[in-house]
């Protein structure tokens, strides 16, 4: 009887170790976790090995400008306020490549009628990115960041056709814009796994 507590007993801390990176549900926050967790707060869980799409862009970008500021909000999961904390962030081209050698297309409307769409990755001439650290201040409960991704919009190819104009006769095609929390606090907090990561399927008008 004592060994089986015993074993009862590791299996417990095992199982509670593992769940610390991970966020349990995606349509709250556990403000209870017994330590701060970073996370983005759009993110489908485990988008790269389960979801069948990336994710809309939650901003149409007008490709009558030439750049567009496309913000990334970012936070960490904590009952109660830390102080500043940064997050290392990067774009994500190897979880974009994963989630494309399983899902390389979609079927969507193209003009008046329904076509086969590629997913690319947005190269990187196509964007900047002024900054790769997001400090979240007074991190905690509901603050947020923004990680920021310049879009160069308004490019243009020789025929003058623009770049994301996925109707373009032969060249039908999303571009996505994959981005991933690297660390929260130089590792001194952790990041969920599951919502590490997102998808951005870029639309635009």
């Amino acid at each position: 009887m004592k060994k089986s507590i015993i074993n009862l007993g590791m299996l417990l801390i095992v199982t509670t170790g593992f769940m610390s990176c991970l966020k349990s549900n995606a349509l709250y926050t556990d403000y209870g976790s017994t330590q701060p967790i970073a996370d983005i707060p759009k993110a489908p869980g485990n988008t790269v090995s389960t979801s069948t799409a990336p994710t809309s862009s939650w901003q149409i970008l007008d490709t009558t400008k030439s750049e567009v500021d496309y913000l990334t909000a970012v936070h960490l999961s904590a009952n109660s306020h830390v102080g500043d904390v940064t997050l290392k962030m990067k774009i994500d081209v190897d979880a974009a490549n994963a989630f494309i050698a399983r899902v390389p297309y979609t079927i969507a409307a193209v003009g008046t009628k329904r076509d086969t769409i590629y997913y690319k990755v947005l190269p990187p001439e196509l964007y900047t990115v002024p900054s790769y650290d997001v400090t979240i201040a007074n991190a905690g409960v509901f603050s947020t960041g923004d990680f920021n991704v310049r879009i160069k919009i308004g490019t243009k190819d020789a025929n003058g056709e623009n770049l994301f104009n996925h109707t373009i006769v032969n060249k039908h095609f999303y571009y996505i814009l994959p981005i991933t929390i690297v660390s929260a606090g130089d590792g001194k907090y952790a990041v969920a796994s599951n919502f590490q990561t997102i998808l951005w399927r870029i639309r635009v008008k």
